[in-house]
């Protein structure tokens, strides 16, 4: 979905009337002495007022300095007043984020108030589902810092956007049971969601500015309210007035009676809410519109969009809809009493119970108990058709029992579709990584060669001087996962036969600065790495080993760059190399082949591309290697039972095999001895290239000997090839 801003309108010159004073009650007035001097207290201690968010310029006066505790790492996120940053705790030695006031407003009143005050919001809500604040800093600049918890996760609005590809991607193979649970679990994280408002709601705080980008779920499934920029108190009657100066929100989840410039309050909170509930249901946009004026007229109207999922072979349950209904009314006094009542619902739904936005009638409440007893009901009935079945309840079992076996016989090959669909995507999903990856680290080398910068290369050494032993190169090690020296501080270069280092010692120094992002490219990290230390990553490099085991470049001219440095064949020329070769006939990336590594980690597999400028200016390839080891690994994360994959394959279109998990003696021998491609059997059953023609997933039966072979098959779309399983059917269905 295309992400919307929260923007501010100027409000108009029309008088806002006063809201209604509720009357007071005589049971307001019951409680003991005792009691009333106990809710007094609790009041003071828990709801937030407007006194505890004002501005007091003294406060600022006395911040502590933000550079004496705080490291600051790098930018990742920039709004119009402030920009967030990731930062080491020097004391406690953790990761933070620390959101910062631009310089061009340290003496603005009205931004530095708001930003003060959405710290002291944020401060007084003390809940799992919000972010902790942890303190809030100055510096010599008169700048304002506040330091919090460093959420790594996803927002609502990627997860939306990545269910939406996975449903794509697994086209028929997503049954309606698949998207049920992955609904059921993006209502759990909803009801996280009403429960983080309920308790702001109690603390008399509003967010006004709910939508799924400002949802974060974390690694392990937690769930964060995030950016209360705009938040407000709620006045002592519940409801609250509009701003003076304009309206504030993200058209598309501003209640009606906000656009309006009604009294709103909770209620208008609910109605995002019921909003994103809509988005999570059905995956598509609950009001759009061509421009703002499109979204506010609809919204006014109360018109959301037809109740169908983005992929109309999903049907919404009746239930569902009715909680997105009540939680979206047009009139405040038409939804939930309160969000805790909506989460509450959701619940109530998720549990097959009752809810109160569609009470049951007479025939719905009787299936819904028949359910709930279900035991006791079958209990019934099967003793009713003992009663009457008589003699003939042998033959209906033995049917009975015919049925069940077919129907397991159906269900195993649905669910070995499907698993062999979620083998390939995850396959597909790696080798796009590795891709982007390639495109990065290519992308910087062009640039650097382009801006071909005298930088020195003391991080690049020439590579018979990788040697741990009688004299090493500072930085070399004996490494237990690539058995040999290698060095992580520097990389080794080799100059082709016939090339002198004067020639290449420019383009040498100017590509030298990118030697120290190698291991993180090697790592596969993104922008938004998990700050793993160099340290850390060199370790397991060398003990256990990262996605891409070399990292490497060739030049025209034949200087090559290999990273970690090792040693080298002296006649050794990249031009001549598979991976050189293969990127010099595709645009973009190529993927190799299985060949022998000449750096001695066995069969090996490349991604290249060549290194090309806007105008096309050509000056070499880059590459990455993956180990056969790494990649037949990535082939079995998905297990089945009693070892029924017999073997697995990567194929071309034309069904040949380029991958195999069964390997010869004989064909490592022959591409050992002269560091060829490894040539693999034919695929056994020729049925293959036939059936992949059609670019979708599917599977037939082979015979193998005395044995039944299903073949079940799925694209992979990044390498255009197909993930193929072979399997034992017998095994299987046992």
């Amino acid at each position: 979905m295309e992400k919307e801003n929260t923007i501010v309108i100027p409000a108009g010159a029309g008088k806002i009337p006063e809201p209604p004073v509720a009357p007071e009650s005589s049971a307001d007035r019951s409680f003991s002495k005792p009691t009333t001097r106990f809710l007094t207290i609790q009041a003071a201690t828990t709801h937030v007022t407007p006194d505890k968010i004002k501005l007091d310029l003294d406060e600022l006066d006395n911040l502590t300095e933000l550079y004496d505790r705080y490291e600051i790492i790098e930018k990742f996120a920039e709004g119009g007043q402030g920009e967030v940053k990731t930062a080491i705790d020097r004391l406690l030695k953790r990761y933070v984020a620390i959101k910062s006031l631009k310089r061009e407003h340290v003496k603005n009143q009205e931004i530095i108030a708001n930003f003060i005050a959405e710290a002291k919001v944020t401060a007084q809500l003390d809940h799992p589902s919000i972010v902790p604040l942890y303190e809030v800093n100055g510096d010599d600049e008169n700048r304002i810092h506040i330091a919090m918890k460093l959420i790594h996760g996803r927002t609502l609005d990627d997860i939306i956007e990545d269910t939406i590809l996975d449903c794509k991607q697994q086209k028929a193979a997503r049954t309606d049971d698949m998207e049920n649970e992955s609904l059921k679990i993006r209502l759990e994280n909803f009801i996280k969601i009403c429960d983080a408002v309920g308790y702001a709601h109690n603390k008399k705080v509003l967010h006004r500015d709910l939508k799924p980008e400002n949802v974060m779920v974390g690694q392990f499934h937690e769930v964060y309210v995030m950016d209360w920029g705009i938040a407000k108190v709620i006045c002592e009657e519940g409801r609250d007035l509009p701003d003076s100066n304009g309206l504030c929100g993200t058209p598309g989840y501003i209640a009606p009676e906000v656009a309006e410039r009604q009294a709103y309050g909770p209620a208008s909170d609910q109605f995002a809410l019921g909003i994103i509930l809509f988005e999570l249901a059905t995956l598509k946009r609950a009001i759009p519109g061509q421009n703002i004026t499109e979204v506010m007229t609809k919204t006014m109207a109360g018109k959301l969009e037809s109740p169908e999922h983005y992929f109309p072979q999903y049907k919404i349950p009746d239930e569902l809809w009715a909680i997105i209904g009540k939680a979206t009314a047009l009139k405040p006094a038409d939804r939930y009493d309160s969000v805790n009542v909506l989460a509450d619902d959701v619940r109530r739904y998720l549990r097959g119970e009752e809810t109160i936005a569609m009470p049951d009638d007479f025939t719905r409440r009787t299936f819904r108990k028949l359910y709930k007893h279900r035991t006791l009901t079958a209990s019934t009935v099967l003793l009713l058709l003992l009663a009457c079945a008589g003699m003939t309840i042998f033959s209906l079992i033995r049917q009975n029992q015919s049925i069940i076996e077919s129907k397991k016989r159906a269900l195993a090959l649905v669910q070995l579709h499907s698993s062999i669909a979620d083998q390939a995507h995850q396959i597909d999903r790696h080798f796009l990584q590795v891709a982007n990856t390639l495109d990065r680290y290519s992308d910087k080398i062009v640039f650097l060669l382009k801006a071909g910068a005298r930088n020195g290369r003391d991080n690049i050494c020439e590579y018979r001087s990788i040697d741990s032993g009688t004299n090493p190169q500072p930085g070399t090690v004996m490494s237990k996962f690539y058995q040999q020296d290698v060095s992580f501080s520097e990389a080794a270069y080799k100059l082709a036969p016939g090339l002198e280092l004067g020639e290449v010692d420019a383009q040498m120094q100017a590509v030298s600065p990118i030697i120290r992002d190698l291991l993180g490219f090697m790592a596969l990290e993104g922008k938004n790495s998990s700050g793993v230390t160099w340290n850390k990553l060199r370790e397991q490099a060398s003990t256990t080993g990262l996605p891409i085991p070399w990292i490497y470049v060739g030049l025209e001219k034949g200087l090559f760059i290999n990273y970690p440095g090792s040693k080298l064949s002296g006649d050794y020329d990249p031009r001549k190399r598979v991976w050189y070769t293969a990127a010099l006939e595709k645009n973009g990336v190529a993927w190799s082949a299985p060949y022998m590594d000449a750096f001695g980690l066995g069969v090996v597999m490349s991604a290249s591309k060549a290194l090309k400028d806007s105008e096309g200016k050509f000056y070499g390839v880059s590459s990455m290697d993956m180990t056969f080891e790494y990649i037949t690994e990535l082939m079995k994360t998905i297990k089945f039972k009693n070892d029924s994959v017999v073997c697995r394959y990567l194929v071309d279109a034309d069904g040949n095999v380029i991958l195999s998990t069964r390997i010869k003696d004989e064909q490592l021998k022959k591409a050992e001895k002269d560091f060829s491609t490894l040539k693999f059997d034919k695929f056994p059953y020729p049925q293959i290239a036939k059936d992949i023609r059609g670019e979708t997933a599917g599977q037939f039966e082979a015979a193998s000997g005395k044995s039944i072979r299903l073949i079940g098959y799925a694209p992979v779309k990044t390498l255009g090839w197909f993930y193929v399983e072979e399997i034992d059917l017998e095994k299987l269905l046992k």
